[in-house]
């Protein structure tokens, strides 16, 4: 099978996201599936796309910015411009790792005439309409968790689209310590003191000025 992965911007700077594709590419890649990564911004991660990808096709833009006619024409032709380059196999199928990416993988599908796969790893909300063709065009959906499944099923997506596959762990790369006293005192931590750890990058949509509210109402409380 050939995998046609759309992302953004191939870099390990902006989130888990990035991350968890490119993860999820080298898997595929190491079964023996054919990868060919299509993109906007070129990101630290294309080295690494290089030696698992075929192809590395970057292309101009998945949506056009607003709804002026010259930015639709400029989209269009962008799009007529940009399709050709990607190669389709019989067996490729479309991979979107972000709905902002679902309307170009949907010209795609219907141009090429193959699968539109879409995965979603966040829970959903009130689209904007530009969105809806492209999701309405998904042959499947996978959801990274019952609870993002049954958001975006509340969305209006019919329930037989959507497939569950849990987010997979390194077990060689991420382990449990096996003694927590002994690290915290590495890192001068008293043994009762309380620790809270937010992993993530410092981006107002995480909502890290929420997270630190709750603490310290927890802190308050003496809970």
């Amino acid at each position: 099978m050939r995998i046609i992965a759309l992302e953004n911007e191939p870099s390990s700077l902006l989130g888990g996201q990035e991350l968890n594709l490119i993860e999820i590419c080298n898997s595929l890649a190491q079964r023996g599936h054919k990868v060919n990564l299509v993109y906007i911004k070129k990101g630290n991660l294309l080295t690494q796309y290089s030696q698992i990808c075929d192809h590395l096709v970057e292309v101009s833009s998945y949506t056009p910015k607003r709804k002026r006619i010259f930015e639709l024409l400029s989209f269009s032709l962008g799009l007529a411009r940009d399709v050709p380059k990607i190669p389709v196999t019989e067996d490729s199928i479309i991979f979107c790792n972000d709905f902002t990416s679902v309307f170009f993988g949907y010209m795609v599908s219907l141009l090429k005439g193959i699968p539109l796969i879409h995965y979603i790893q966040i829970p959903a909300y009130e689209f904007k309409l530009k969105w809806r063709p492209g999701l309405a065009a998904v042959n499947k959906f996978i959801a990274v968790s019952n609870q993002t499944k049954s958001s975006w099923l509340k969305l209006g997506i019919p329930e037989e689209k959507v497939s569950v596959v849990y987010n997979g762990i390194d077990t060689e790369k991420f382990k449990p310590s096996e003694n927590f006293l002994v690290e915290r005192k590495e890192l001068g931590l008293q043994s009762d003191e309380r620790v809270f750890l937010f992993v993530g990058r410092l981006n107002r949509d995480k909502g890290i000025e929420v997270l630190m509210k709750a603490f310290a109402l927890i802190i308050e409380a003496g809970v």
